[in-house]
């Protein structure tokens, strides 16, 4: 998972963690700057709905883009993942991660029936937005 231009590590798919000198470099670079960031925690899907990818991105629309084309890679490609179905927006990255982790431990169930529950897509209103 990458975020501007930092790598951020995981050490399974629901805990990633973010060293410590790339925290306070993101501190001083996006904290003291006194700017609004934008980062995204989104969930898309497939087709029929049977598999959903949470992710974190600094560029929704391109995010987006990039998961409809294809260009992603891995397991939002095998699984065919184009379909945005939920987002949010938070000017803080740690703030981002740790809603991805705990959305990452919901269940499906829940997952369902809170965030979208008509699975409509919300995608191409993103990429109007760009």
């Amino acid at each position: 998972m990458r975020s501007i231009g930092y790598k951020i590590y995981c050490l399974s798919p629901s805990n990633c963690v973010i060293p410590s000198e790339v925290e306070e470099s993101l501190a001083l670079k996006f904290g003291a700057m006194g700017r609004d960031y934008n980062f995204w925690v989104y969930i898309v899907t497939n087709h029929n709905h049977p598999v959903l990818y949470i992710g974190v991105t600094n560029r929704l629309s391109r995010r987006t883009w990039q998961h409809r084309e294809g260009s992603s890679g891995g397991f939002v490609a095998t699984y065919q993942c184009k379909k945005l179905i939920y987002y949010e927006w938070y000017r803080d990255i740690r703030d981002a991660i740790a809603r991805e982790s705990q959305l990452k431990k919901w269940s499906r169930t829940k997952k369902a029936a809170c965030l979208n529950p008509s699975w409509r897509d919300l995608g191409a209103d993103v990429l109007q937005d760009t």
